[in-house]
């Protein structure tokens, strides 16, 4: 699975990685998940936000 940057339309694994670490699975991760960052590969303070507005999309847990 790839999360695409919108600032840089880079595909980042690395965001993946993130979110299954905060407790995601990659069968839960709604996608593609948009996250506008101000560089890459992960901009914690972005995803973070991200995660926040994603949590209705949450399946299980």
């Amino acid at each position: 699975m790839k999360v695409k940057c919108d600032k840089c339309k880079a595909a980042c694994s690395a965001l993946v990685d993130e979110l299954i670490t905060l407790g995601w699975s990659q069968a839960v991760i709604p996608g593609p998940i948009k996250i506008t960052l101000t560089r890459c590969p992960v901009h914690r303070a972005g995803l973070t936000e991200e995660i926040g507005k994603a949590q209705g999309m949450r399946v299980g847990g």
